[in-house]
C-alpha cells in the first residue's frame, strides 16, 4: 500500500483504539503506531500480524531458555505485544476486519497468557526459587495464582460476550457512579494500569532479573481477584436492575 506517513497518521488517528493504559499509551502504542506503517507499505495481512506476534512471543522464551538472556525476553516481548496493538488498526485501515480475524487475535491473546505463566513455571520458577518451602506447596501456590490470573482472563472474554455494553464501565473509563462507587470504580481503573499485557510483560521481566517473580506472582493475583470480584458484584448488580 503506497502511502505516506502524514496520510497514513491521518487514517491511523481515525481508526486506532484508545490506549487502555498509561504504559500502553507512552510505550505500546508508539512503538504499534510504526510497527504499523511498514506493514501497510508491505502490504502484510493482519492475521499474518497476529500470527508473528505469536512467534515473537515464542521466541522471547528461547531466549530465556538457552541463553537465560533477560534482555531479549523484555524486548521479545514488548515487540510481541506491539505487533499485537498494531494488527487491528491495520486491519481496519485496508478494511480487512473479519470474524475469523477477531476470533484469531483473541486465540492468540489467551494462549500467549496461558503459556507465559505455564513456560516461566518450568524455564525460570523450579530452577531459581528461593523461598523455603516444600516442593509441594510452591507448586500448589505457583498454579493457584496463576489459575487466578487466568480465571480473570477468562473473565474479560465472558465479558465481551455477555456484557460488551459494560465493558468500558467495568474498566473504570466513563465513569457515571458518585460516593463510594465512584472512588472504588477510580481504584479498579489505577489497578487495570498494572495488569495491562505490556505493563505485565515489563514488570516481570524485571522481576526476573532480580529474583522477585514469586512476590510479583503474588502481587498480579492479588490484582486480578480485586478486579474480578468487582466485575462479579457489578455486573450482578447491573443484571438485577
Amino acid at each position: 500500500m503506497k502511502i505516506s506517513f502524514s496520510n497514513y497518521y491521518v487514517l491511523y488517528k481515525k481508526y486506532e483504539r484508545p490506549p487502555s493504559t498509561f504504559f500502553h499509551r507512552i510505550i505500546s502504542k508508539n512503538i504499534a503506531k510504526i510497527l504499523a506503517y511498514i506493514f501497510l507499505r508491505l502490504n502484510i495481512k493482519p492475521n499474518f500480524i497476529t500470527i508473528l506476534s505469536f512467534l515473537l512471543f515464542l521466541t522471547s522464551f528461547i531466549f530465556l531458555y538457552y541463553s537465560y538472556n533477560l534482555f531479549f525476553f523484555l524486548i521479545f516481548t514488548q515487540l510481541s505485544y506491539a505487533f499485537d496493538c498494531s494488527d487491528g488498526v491495520v486491519a481496519r485501515i485496508t478494511n480487512a476486519t473479519s470474524r475469523f480475524g477477531g476470533y484469531l487475535d483473541l486465540l492468540i491473546d489467551r494462549a500467549s497468557t496461558i503459556l507465559f505463566f505455564i513456560l516461566l513455571y518450568f524455564i525460570y520458577f523450579k530452577k531459581n526459587i528461593d523461598i523455603i518451602v516444600s516442593n509441594s506447596d510452591i507448586d500448589f501456590l505457583y498454579f493457584l495464582f496463576s489459575s487466578i490470573i487466568l480465571l480473570y482472563s477468562i473473565s474479560g472474554i465472558l465479558i465481551s460476550l455477555f456484557f460488551k455494553e459494560k465493558q468500558s464501565t467495568i474498566s473504570g473509563n466513563n465513569i457515571k457512579f458518585t460516593g463510594f462507587k465512584y472512588i472504588v470504580t477510580k481504584i479498579i481503573k489505577f489497578l487495570y494500569e498494572f495488569i495491562d499485557t505490556g505493563t505485565m510483560y515489563f514488570i516481570v521481566s524485571l522481576s526476573l532479573y532480580f529474583n522477585v517473580y514469586f512476590y510479583i506472582l503474588i502481587f498480579y493475583a492479588s490484582i486480578s481477584f480485586i478486579i474480578l470480584s468487582a466485575q462479579i458484584f457489578y455486573l450482578y448488580n447491573y443484571s438485577h436492575d
